[in-house]
């Protein structure tokens, strides 16, 4: 009787096994390998979308002006009243020489948004043996054919151990004759964020006082309400920081220049054109 010859099915399907274990485990090698790549990206991704500034500020920005255009003059206009309740001591800019109409808005403006301090310096009963007082300059920031930027700033005391500064920013759109308020420069919710980032990381490295950190963290938070006084320079935006925003009152108001750089792609299509970045 022939011998039977055994089966070669066991080897042929243990070789097939073995090759569908390699494919599979170079598929999941594969896989994993992009995995491990998209979350990076997705790391990458978030971190950047939150507004972390990928490098420190360690040389911040000097302000550069917006040149000044020769169409618009601002001359100032003082202001002296001085009676036994109060001082006040106003130098007001006033603009000339621009489109008639936007001219007089601005300058209007200008005046309502100093009336405010000077009526509340009037009718406030002074406290003590000491006078209310108001003493308010100005500086122009930029003086364009299509905008202005000034910084009204001083002094206003209504008694107590010491007064508080006045911070009255004026950033005027001369071409469509209007304010020019934060809330119009964004047109994506990371502008705030990313002004709120750079500005913590600037106060901080600029203070270097780690016990403030929680102040500035605060005071600097990614909230549109924290950057209302602000002014627009050719490189940048620089926003104000009142008293005791970012810290104590002894520290005084503090400034961060935000680059343009750090928030172009976030701002709004009109403002970019108005300055020209």
């Amino acid at each position: 009787m022939d011998q039977k010859k055994p089966s070669r099915l066991p080897l042929i399907l243990a070789v097939l096994a073995l090759i569908g274990l390699c494919i599979v485990s170079i598929i999941a090698i594969i896989l994993g390998l992009v995995l491990i790549n998209r979350n990076r990206e997705d790391v990458k991704n978030n971190s950047n979308d939150t507004g972390t500034v990928s490098s420190p500020v360690v040389n911040p920005p000097t302000p550069e002006p917006i040149p000044v255009a020769t169409k618009c003059r601002i001359d100032n206009s003082p202001t002296i009243d001085s009676t036994d309740a109060y001082e006040i001591n106003v130098k007001r800019p006033f603009v000339s020489g621009c489109e008639s109409q936007a001219q007089n808005d601005l300058n209007q403006y200008i005046i309502d948004s100093i009336n405010q301090d000077e009526k509340t310096v009037k009718f406030t009963d002074p406290s003590g043996s000491a006078k209310n007082s108001l003493d308010l300059d100005y500086e122009v920031v930029s003086n364009s054919t299509k905008f202005i930027s000034i910084l009204i700033k001083g002094y206003i005391y209504l008694g107590g151990a010491h007064g508080d500064s006045v911070f009255i920013p004026i950033n005027y759109d001369l071409v469509h004759n209007k304010i020019i308020k934060f809330e119009d420069l964004e047109t994506d919710p990371l502008f705030v964020s990313k002004i709120s980032s750079y500005s913590i990381n600037a106060l901080k490295i600029k203070l270097n006082e780690p016990e403030l950190d929680s102040s500035i963290e605060s005071g600097a938070s990614a909230d549109s309400a924290n950057f209302q006084i602000f002014n627009l320079y050719k490189n940048g935006i620089k926003i104000t920081f009142g008293d005791y925003q970012v810290g104590p009152y002894a520290l005084g108001p503090q400034e961060v220049l935000v680059p343009w750089s750090e928030v172009s792609n976030y701002a709004s299509l009109e403002i970019q054109d108005l300055l020209g970045v």
